[in-house]
């Protein structure tokens, strides 16, 4: 029992949240926010988020969203475009200016 206090609180301490939190997101009751996701990567040592389900440009700025802890409405300044535009982007629908496909390309290659 003293064995799985600690794997739990090593978590918690390290990412900046309590045991119960990590009890929720263990049993799928809640997912981590993505601003705590960095954390989290880096207390895997590996990054859960790499498992897409395609290469498609939309996948990979929603994997690089997630793996950076931004939120669309930051990314969406940092790109800079239109908040909706990405999340549609996200979701493969739409169509999209040349220009904005080639500043998300930007900063994906960053």
């Amino acid at each position: 029992m003293l064995f799985c206090l600690i794997i739990l609180f090593a978590p918690s301490d390290l990412v900046g949240v309590n045991v119960a939190t990590v009890v929720n997101w263990e049993k799928n009751h809640t997912s981590a926010p993505v601003m705590l996701r960095p954390k989290i990567i880096e207390f895997l040592d590996y990054n859960p988020v790499n498992e897409t389900t395609d290469d498609s440009l939309g996948s990979r700025v929603k994997q690089y969203r997630m793996q950076h802890g931004l939120s669309n409405k930051k990314l969406a300044k940092l790109i800079p475009c239109d908040e909706n535009t990405l999340s549609r982007l996200e979701q493969n629908r739409g169509w999209f200016y040349n220009s904005t496909i080639i500043k998300i390309r930007t900063i994906l290659e960053m």
